[in-house]
Order: C-alpha cells, then sequence, then structure tokens
C-alpha cells in the first residue's frame, strides 16, 4: 500500500471561473496563451531576420486555422470509433466499430454545445497543409522554411496543452508506484499515476531550448528541415516511448497492438529522419526573406489595411477559443455493461393522453434494459427516450436529460410509458434527449417494485441513461456532452441518489420538492395523523417489507381487511396509484396503519425505522466529477416541508465535486409548484 506520502494528490478544478451559467476552463484559455507565446517566438525570430511583422500574422492565421480544424478533424476521425450492435458490412468485410463523424462530416463543426476532442496528430497534419497553401499564397520561400521558423513556438503551444490537460485531469499514464505520481481525485481514481502530461511539457520545454540553441549558435535556419526534422524526431520518439505508459483514450485502441497515438507517430518520426539527413546533405543555404507579390495597388496605406485586418482576424479567432472554453463539458464514463431492447419507435404526431387528447411532436423509444441492483440481483426495466422533431432530423441533441417521474401514476406493465407529458416539452426546448426511466421493481418480471428506495432508483435511472447513451449511438444520433439530472417528489429522491453514478461529468441537477429522510417524513405523519396522499405511506411499508426485509406480515401493518385486499394487489401489481388511493379513500393515518407501527417503543416501530433509514440512504462521498446542484422548494408545499431540502442541502454543502444553489418561494401546493419548477429547470438549462 502506498502512503499518503509516496504520491501526490491532484484535486484542482478544471475550471477558472465557474459561475451558475457558464464556465471558463483551463484547457481552452491555455489554447490561445499557446498561440500567443508562438506568436512572440515568431516575432522575435522574424525581428532578428529584418522580416516584417505583417508575416507572423499571415503565418497565425493560416496556420492558427490549419492546426484547430486539422486537430478537431483528427480527432473525430481517428478516437470517435465505438462498438455497434450491428456489424457493418461494405466491400465484403464487416466491421464492429462505426463512426457517426464519417458517416456525417457536418457534425464535426457542430459545436452547439462546446468543443469536446482535439488531435495533436491531426493538427500537424493540418498545420502541414495551412504551411503549403502559405507558401504558395503569401510567403513563397519554400515550404520548410517556414516549418524550420514554426516549430520553436509550437513547442510552447504544446506545452501549454499539456497544461491544460493536466488541470482536465485527463491523458494521463497508468498505475504507478513512484513518488510523482498522481492520484487524480476528481476522476474517481483510486491509485496513482503516471503525470505523463508533466512528462511531455518537461520534453517539450528541453526540445524548445535544443531548438533555440541551434538557431542561435550554430545558424541552423539556414540548413532547410534541419529545425523542422530535429522538431519531429525528437517529440515524436518521445511521444511513442511515453505512450507505453499512457492510458489509451479508446477502448478500440486495445485491439491494435501499439495504440493509435504510437501508429500516428510513426510516418511523423520516419519524416524527421529523412529531413535531418536531407538538411545535413544539402548544407547551408544563403539567407531569404519572403515577399508578398507586388501589385500596381501596393502603397502604405494597404499594407497598414492588411495588418489591420490580420489583427481584426486575429482577435476574433483568439476569442472564439476562449468562448469555446466557456462552454467546454467533460464527458461522462458509461460502463454499463447490461442488454437493453428497443421495444418500439413511435414516430411523430401521436396522442400521448387519450384524456385529454395531448398531441406531441416528437420521436419516442421505448426500451427494456436490465440493472442491477444493490443487492446484487439483476431486474429488467423500461424506460422511454424523447426526442424534439426537428433534432431528430438533424440526428443531434445538445446533450441527454434525465427526468426522473415524481412516480408511476398508471399502471405497472412494461414498458410504463403512460402520461408523457412533461417529457416532449423539455426535449422541445433544450434540445436534449429526455430520458425517463422506470422505477426499480417497474419492471417486466415478478420483483416488487421499490417505491422510495434511493439507491436503487437512483441507479436504475442511470443505468436507464446509459442504456438510452447507447442506443442513441446505434441510431446515429450525435449527443454533447450536457448531462441534466431532473426530478420532483420522488422524483427528486432519485436525481439525488444518481448523482454517484455520473463519474466524469459536468452535470446539472434539479431537485424540486423531495423527499430525502423518510423516517422525518414518516414520524410528521404520524403526528399529524394525516398523509396528504394516502397512498404514499402505504407504499412506503410495502417496500420496506419486500425489498429491504422487514419481518412483518401485512396484517401486522395495516389496520383493516379491506385496506389488505389492495395491498395484495399491489404486491400483484395489479393496481393504479390513483386506483390505491380512491381504495384507501381516508387521509387519516390511524386508520390506515396498525397501532404499533404508531408506537416508538414496540419493536415493529423500530424495525420499520431502520428500514426507512437504509431506503433514504444516499452515499454522498462517492460523487464525483463537475456538479451544479439547484435546490427548489415551494414554502407553502404542506405535503413536503422545506426542511427535507434544507437536508439535502446540508448534505451536499462542502463536497469539493459539488455547487449548491437554492430557489426557495411560495409556489403553492405540492402539486401545484410541479409547474414552477419544471420552468426554472427549463430556464436554467437555456440560459
Amino acid at each position: 500500500m502506498l502512503s499518503i506520502l509516496n504520491y501526490i494528490t491532484w484535486d484542482v478544478s478544471p475550471f477558472i471561473y465557474e459561475g451558475e451559467h457558464f464556465a471558463i476552463g483551463w484547457y481552452g484559455t491555455l489554447w490561445p496563451l499557446g498561440l500567443i507565446l508562438w506568436i512572440i517566438a515568431e516575432s522575435v525570430i522574424y525581428h532578428k531576420e529584418g522580416i516584417d511583422n505583417i508575416y507572423v500574422w499571415y503565418k497565425f492565421i493560416f496556420l492558427g486555422i490549419g492546426l484547430f480544424v486539422g486537430a478537431r478533424i483528427g480527432h473525430c476521425w481517428w478516437y470517435e470509433w465505438y462498438l455497434t450492435g450491428k456489424p457493418i458490412s461494405f466491400l465484403g468485410m464487416t466491421f464492429n466499430y462505426r463512426n457517426v463523424f464519417i458517416e456525417k462530416p457536418w457534425l464535426m463543426f457542430d459545436f452547439s454545445h462546446g468543443v469536446h476532442g482535439l488531435s495533436s496528430h491531426g493538427g500537424g497534419v493540418g498545420v502541414l497543409f495551412a504551411v503549403w497553401l502559405l507558401n504558395k499564397k503569401i510567403f513563397h520561400t519554400g515550404t520548410l522554411w517556414i516549418f524550420d521558423r514554426t516549430t520553436i513556438g509550437a513547442c510552447l503551444i504544446g506545452f501549454c496543452i499539456r497544461l491544460g490537460n493536466l488541470f482536465n485531469s485527463e491523458i494521463y499514464g497508468k498505475p504507478t508506484e513512484m513518488p510523482w505520481g498522481f492520484l487524480f481525485v476528481n476522476n474517481g481514481d483510486i491509485l496513482p499515476c503516471h503525470p505523463t502530461q508533466i512528462y511531455e511539457m518537461l520534453y517539450l520545454l528541453v526540445t524548445f531550448l535544443i531548438l533555440i540553441a541551434l538557431y542561435r549558435w550554430k545558424n541552423a535556419g539556414q540548413y532547410r528541415g534541419l529545425l523542422f526534422g530535429v522538431f519531429l524526431t525528437v517529440v515524436f520518439t518521445t511521444r511513442i516511448l511515453l505512450e507505453f505508459i499512457k492510458q489509451n483514450q479508446a477502448e478500440f485502441e486495445s485491439h491494435l497492438g501499439l495504440n493509435m497515438g504510437q501508429w500516428l507517430s510513426i510516418p511523423f518520426l520516419i519524416a524527421g529522419i529523412w529531413l535531418i539527413i536531407y538538411a545535413l546533405k544539402t548544407g547551408m543555404l544563403p539567407p531569404i526573406k519572403p515577399q508578398i507579390e507586388q501589385t500596381n495597388n501596393t502603397s502604405p496605406k494597404r499594407e497598414k489595411r492588411k495588418k489591420l485586418r490580420a489583427s481584426i482576424l486575429l482577435f476574433a479567432m483568439m476569442s472564439s477559443l476562449i468562448f469555446v472554453s466557456c462552454n467546454n463539458e467533460s464527458s461522462l464514463e458509461n460502463n454499463y455493461q447490461g442488454q437493453y431492447f428497443i421495444q418500439k419507435v413511435i414516430d411523430d404526431d401521436f396522442i400521448l393522453d387519450e384524456r385529454t387528447n395531448h398531441v406531441t411532436h416528437s420521436k419516442c423509444i421505448i426500451f427494456n434494459y436490465t440493472s442491477v441492483d444493490s443487492e446484487g440481483i439483476t431486474d429488467t426495466l423500461s424506460a422511454v427516450v424523447t426526442i424534439g422533431r426537428n433534432c431528430w432530423k438533424r440526428k443531434s441533441v445538445k446533450g441527454i436529460t434525465l427526468w426522473n417521474r415524481p412516480t408511476i401514476t398508471a399502471n405497472c406493465d412494461c414498458p410504463s410509458s403512460m402520461n408523457l407529458i412533461a417529457e416532449p416539452i423539455i426535449a422541445k426546448y433544450t434540445h436534449t434527449a429526455v430520458v425517463s426511466p422506470d422505477l426499480q421493481g417497474f419492471g417486466c418480471n415478478k420483483k416488487p417494485q421499490a417505491y422510495c428506495y434511493a439507491e436503487r432508483n437512483g441507479k436504475a435511472a442511470a443505468d436507464a441513461m446509459f442504456a438510452a447513451m447507447q442506443i442513441l449511438d446505434s441510431m446515429g444520433v450525435i449527443y454533447g456532452a450536457g448531462i441534466n439530472n431532473i426530478g420532483y417528489s420522488q422524483g427528486a429522491q432519485t436525481a439525488f441518489a444518481a448523482l454517484p453514478h455520473f463519474k466524469g461529468a459536468r452535470v446539472k441537477t434539479f431537485l424540486g420538492e423531495g423527499i430525502y429522510d423518510l423516517v422525518g417524513y414518516y414520524n410528521q405523519a404520524i403526528e399529524r395523523d394525516s398523509i396528504a396522499i394516502p397512498a404514499d405511506i402505504p407504499l412506503i411499508l410495502i417496500t420496506a417489507t419486500e425489498c429491504v426485509g422487514v419481518k412483518l406480515e401485512y396484517a401486522q401493518c395495516f389496520a383493516n381487511a379491506t385496506l389488505l385486499k389492495s395491498i395484495e394487489d399491489v404486491s400483484a401489481k395489479q393496481y393504479s396509484f390513483p386506483e390505491l388511493n380512491r381504495r384507501i379513500r381516508t387521509r387519516q393515518l390511524s386508520r390506515i396503519l396498525s397501532p404499533q407501527l404508531y408506537d416508538s417503543t414496540t419493536e415493529a416501530y423500530n424495525e420499520i425505522v431502520m428500514a426507512l433509514k437504509k431506503m433514504s440512504h444516499i452515499p454522498v462521498n462517492d460523487i464525483q466529477g463537475q456538479n451544479i446542484v439547484y435546490v427548489f422548494h415551494s414554502q407553502t408545499d404542506t405535503i413536503m416541508p422545506i426542511t427535507q431540502s434544507l437536508l439535502a442541502e446540508s448534505r451536499l454543502k462542502g463536497l469539493r465535486s459539488v455547487k449548491v444553489h437554492h430557489k426557495y418561494g411560495e409556489y403553492g401546493s405540492h402539486d401545484d409548484a410541479i409547474l414552477p419548477f419544471v420552468k426554472y429547470v427549463l430556464l436554467r438549462i437555456i440560459l
């Protein structure tokens, strides 16, 4: 075992500033900082050779665009392969992996949900093309002359990018016992790993110093391709070696022998060695300067206007990069290993609720999925994915919204896809795919339901979202990294309990009028001898008996035979929530429960309390990533006291991975407050 002195704990936030509506990330800010350092280095070199700085601006514009576009395309084409459930046949060959960005290349530059993924090898290819075009249109010095002077400052860009990776706690190495190993707390790691970001920063700094020395004291700038060759050889030799202790960025790389980074580095390394040999054989050449083709319209004023336009474009590019960093989201770790099956896909313009003739313009995907509960038992559940019509046509959504419904109000068949009222509204205004899962136990088997059982329902909800993401992948729907986790009443308890399962993601969670302390809720109902929703306490007691293992017969829990018959129907899944309320009829708790469940001195009461504590338990210490939690409560709610939301807020405060906001006010009764809650959620997501 490693002692605390044998590694470095790294729990630094990836954000310089994190507000309620946006955040500025280190990674996105260090990108333009690296470009600024590159400009300074280029300016010094050009000044030493007596070249006008206008060429630096031209060079920056061409290379900046080439670097960014190439890095984005390279990542999408090389790293965004995922395993498909249905093999693809092409020219007699079968492929188990697919890449949606190759099928729909325009989606690579859909930045509506931020930029996620830039490849250094792709950036290198983009720069190659940009330099060729720059030489052809403006410099006329030869591409090797441009590359020799570009590589010196390029080391500084790479240095800043790897520093950004360190702040993001990404692209690091395998576990190590070395004393300089980093424990990346924000990713939930339990073992220290090689901080390969720092290794790469060091070799880039060494490469920078070597190139400066060769340029200044050995006149290497007059050997065409020498500096560029040294850069490629040192950087990519080190990159190949470091990849042996780095973790793969994508799952498919484990089947390649060498990983993707190593395979992509080999051509650059070969090119570097060839350039060094070529430069030494060619020898020192006389100095040259870039020269823009002269025209009759060339004048000092025209040159000033060119410099002004170049400066404006430079500023616009810098601003765009910083703006991209404001929208940057971290990626969600999807380790779902269960099975899923699509039951049916419902097309546009269908009636969701025959009683109200409510019509939605959405695509609904109804599916079954498996989820392993806290006892290790696999249950088959169902869920529905709702996508707005326009998003479905584009096959692109900004992210995933997990809508944890307050309760299953219709019936317990599989799937329980009735009463999808909020889902189409959320999908329409947020442009996300809305996943609404069943509660644990409302599946396709005879397992009893787990009403208000936090951990089980939270795990089931998270698994529904992970399964939905894989379904969207298989259907070619691109989704952004934004995750919204919403719940009201019992759904808020489920949303709260789902938080520990969202690792490596920036999640917005909205908790409305939730029930987080079942013991307090139960004792308050006993004290008042009143319950606003007659079926509520009976359903909680059924869960305590069937799922938690309370050793009480139903006859010991409930007051009369009529109620017992209703409870038996619940156990057989032959009921509806409104029907159970109608059967119970009374809100007086003493007419629902047996006397021994009222008396705190009885064994039955204490056994129920222990079960309710277990059902309320939420492992908040397991919450990771970057979470923003909004706690909403109506102070005039007589069913769910505000102390419940205050309890949730107090449990979340103090966690490094969570930032808490609250919205308390007078929004009416428990039922009335759901509409203000949904409005509040939509505003926070849209803004």
